[in-house]
């Protein structure tokens, strides 16, 4: 019965004495060979059945987690976001552009004066309180993973997205020339390649879902994350 989210057999099979496989033991299946092809190491079924478990355990009807996109730059987070926020009738808040907000200075000037510690605190101290917010679509700075707090923050109280993007692909899409602090340097692409390698982890263990954005169009993937999001939590 693939439709795991909203089963349409599982009683009637269950009335008739029938044998019956639900959808979770296919997403298990395709979780275990998805996994492995993003980080090259196998996993037990048993974990990824257990984190299915843990994942759907609030989803009855009126539990509706505020959703968080996370990954590189270059992803498509803020574009992303703002399109379902709309489609969902969410409020739309992107980490960055709220720090530069509040405090009146460029995510690059922060880096450059303040340094990158000072930035993570703030921006720790900002997503502790956005926990708080319902119906609340949050498009997250690339490097929001590396704080312990955020990354518990993440796996428990938001519907986590990872939009993936290479890393030679999210510099094409920002341009030659970035702005962005921890890229500007001779070689980009190459610290963009080391940022994701050093952030992977995080963003696949954080994540309830994965969305592969090379190639695609950001309506359809947006289309993709709301359907999901939909027949999940019965929107």
């Amino acid at each position: 019965d693939a439709p795991y989210n909203n089963p349409p057999l599982r009683e009637k099979c269950l009335a008739e004495g029938a044998e019956y496989i639900g959808g979770e033991t296919w997403l298990i299946q395709q979780a275990i060979h998805g996994f492995k092809n993003f980080t090259g190491k196998w996993v037990e079924r048993e974990k990824f059945a257990e984190a299915i478990q843990l994942a759907t355990a609030g989803n009855e009807k009126g539990k509706q987690p505020s959703i968080a996109l996370v990954g590189p730059m270059g992803a498509g987070k803020t574009t992303t976001g703002k399109i379902l926020a709309e489609k969902l009738g969410y409020e739309w808040i992107d980490t960055d552009q709220r720090i530069e907000s509040e405090t009146g200075m460029s995510i690059e000037d922060i880096f450059r004066q303040k340094g990158e510690s000072y930035f993570r605190e703030i921006e720790k101290k900002l997503f502790s309180q956005l926990v708080l917010l319902s119906k609340t679509v949050i498009s997250c700075g690339g490097g929001i993973v590396l704080d312990e707090l955020n990354r518990k923050l993440l796996s428990n109280h938001f519907h986590t997205v990872f939009l993936y993007v290479k890393a030679g692909q999210s510099i094409k899409r920002m341009g030659k020339t970035t702005s962005r602090p921890l890229l500007t340097r001779s070689n980009p692409v190459q610290k963009a390649y080391e940022l994701m390698q050093e952030r992977l982890p995080h963003y696949l263990s954080t994540s309830s879902v994965i969305v592969n954005t090379h190639g695609g169009d950001v309506q359809n993937i947006t289309e993709l994350i709301y359907e999901d999001y939909r027949q999940t939590f019965h929107h």
